[in-house]
């Protein structure tokens, strides 16, 4: 509201400014003479708090605020007097909590120059607390980006403009507040090889709002090469056409390269497990199993010695030697196919583990009822023959039944009626008593 005096003192301008004043809600007009004294007050706001024009006219403009930003208030006073506008935020004086953002400007009179000032002030604090919140997401999206090591982007489709944030410039060593067009930043950042591909994601991109992920690589503006994981997702109109994309470039750097390496330290340990494996069924081989095909010809040899003269008790102790003799021999050569199956050497992974499934079948199908003397497996079968030197005892053979053909090799060609066969493969072939 101004007082009667006041109108005669203000010009039309002024007069209409001081209209427009009463009908914004947030804002209170406040006019002074060149000695600081207001002789008006008008505005929205002065209303809406319960204030009146009498509390503020006659008051110079320091007063309003107190004693700790009155030397602030009149330095401001002074400057818009001088023909030049001023700012000053301060604090309610009635409520310190509110913030009051102070705005003064010069009146000029009919001759140009200034007659007098007015303060346009206006409560922020809603406004500043919104900024302040607005500015801490800003601080932690920036941080949370710093840390994961995240570039965020935006692609104005209508104007090809490409607008990225503070990490994505330092992610690939750009300055900050960096922009480009769509074509510009594929011709700095995308490598040749991935080219083409990024042109395709590109081509949809216009037409297909649709969130996607890609992994690429991108170029560093010092040259050296970054695996990105760029991941993103359109913004349509209210016709459904893409208008503009947003979206992440994650550089996974570190990642790949963490990954590439414990694939190596995996493969040294499978190297090393199987070299192991390798050595342990060569050992048992050339030594334990090597010692029971000796103890086995010994046995061969006692029983042509005995021949028909030997007693019951010691054909019966013979015999029960041999079958404990090669059940022992069957168990070593089995862990030692398991540890280096020949087919594996032979025919690759696929076809031994095809074969250990076979056998596995063979194994959960055997039926432990019956008979140790006609008991037969995938490798060795037992079978009862007349025996010259005892008809009522005949000895057990051995042979082997294979399920393919061994090639042959000097190493494994018998030299004797028992024979172990290549210590390097684990599935020799089982000793045969010759008749």
């Amino acid at each position: 509201m101004v007082t009667a005096e006041a109108s005669r003192r203000a010009s039309a301008g002024e007069a209409g400014f001081q209209l427009l004043a009463d009908h914004l809600p947030d804002l209170i007009l406040l006019a002074f003479d060149p000695e600081l004294v207001m002789w008006a007050a008008t505005g929205g706001a002065l209303r809406a708090r319960g204030w009146t024009p009498e509390q503020f006219i006659g008051l110079t403009v320091p007063e309003i605020v107190g004693s700790t930003r009155a030397e602030d208030i009149d330095a401001c006073c002074r400057t818009a007097l001088a023909g030049e506008i001023a700012q000053l935020d301060v604090d309610g004086y009635d409520d310190p909590s509110r913030l009051w953002s102070l705005h003064f400007v010069p009146l000029a009179d009919a001759g140009n120059g200034v007659s007098g000032a007015m303060v346009l002030c206006r409560d922020v604090t809603e406004q500043r607390q919104a900024e302040q919140l607005l500015e801490a997401s800003r601080r932690q999206l920036a941080e949370a980006q710093r840390i994961a090591r995240v570039g965020s982007w935006e692609w104005d489709l209508h104007n090809d403009e490409v607008t990225v944030s503070d990490e994505f410039c330092r992610i690939f060593g750009f300055p900050a507040g960096s922009r480009w067009t769509m074509e510009e930043g594929v011709a700095q950042l995308i490598p040749g090889a991935d080219l083409e591909r990024v042109e395709r994601l590109l081509d949809r991109m216009r037409t297909d709002p649709s969130p996607y992920a890609f992994e690429h690589q991108m170029v560093h503006r010092d040259g050296t090469m970054r695996t990105v994981l760029s991941r993103g997702e359109g913004v349509v109109d209210e016709r459904g056409r893409v208008v503009r994309f947003i979206g992440t470039d994650q550089d996974i750097t570190e990642r790949r390269r963490a990954d590439a390496e414990r694939r190596r330290l995996l493969n040294r340990v499978y190297e090393a497990q199987e070299g192991q494996d390798r050595r342990l069924a060569a050992d048992l081989h050339d030594a334990h199993v090597q010692s029971l095909a000796t103890i086995g010809f010994k046995l061969e040899q006692a029983r042509l010695r005995l021949g028909a003269s030997g007693s019951p008790e010691v054909d019966e102790l013979l015999w029960q030697v041999t079958i404990d003799l090669s059940a022992e021999v069957t168990s070593l050569r089995r862990t030692i196919g398991r540890l280096r199956p020949l087919v594996l050497v032979e025919d690759g992974l696929e076809a031994a583990l095809r074969e250990e499934a076979k056998s596995t079948c063979q194994r959960a199908a055997w039926s432990p009822a019956r008979s140790p003397r006609s008991w037969t497996d995938a490798s060795t079968r037992w079978s009862r023959r007349p025996c010259s030197g005892s008809p009522s005892r005949p000895w057990p053979t051995w042979s082997t039944t294979r399920p393919r053909p061994m090639r042959w090799s000097p190493s494994s060609a018998p030299t004797t009626a028992w024979s172990c066969g290549s210590a390097t493969t684990g599935s020799a072939s089982t000793p045969t008593t010759s008749r």
